[in-house]
């Protein structure tokens, strides 16, 4: 990640994945490392002070966006993944998944 954001290409997180994410890194009830909520909030903000990451909110165009096709048709735990494609349309990028 740090090779992403570092880079050049524009990187647009998705509001809704920072409290997410945030919760994932401080939660101390899952294995691995965990975070302390101050050091999860500097990581976040050195990501943020890249100049080519940008936080990506809704915007006119979203509820026409999510209502379009199949992810009008989303429910449960894909609905989350139909608000991501929809501010994906929204802002004309492309989605990636860096597992």
């Amino acid at each position: 990640m740090e090779k992403v954001f570092s880079g050049a290409e524009p990187v647009g997180l998705p509001w809704q994945t920072l409290p997410h994410l945030f919760g994932l890194v401080t939660n101390p009830r899952l294995p691995g490392f965990r975070r302390s909520a101050e050091e999860a909030l500097r990581v976040v903000d050195e990501w943020l002070e890249q100049p080519n990451v940008r936080v990506l909110v809704s915007g006119d165009q979203h509820c026409r966006c999510f209502g379009d096709d199949r992810r009008g048709q989303a429910s449960g735990p894909l609905v989350s993944d139909a608000q991501l494609a929809a501010l994906t349309i929204e802002y004309g990028r492309a989605l990636h998944n860096r597992s």
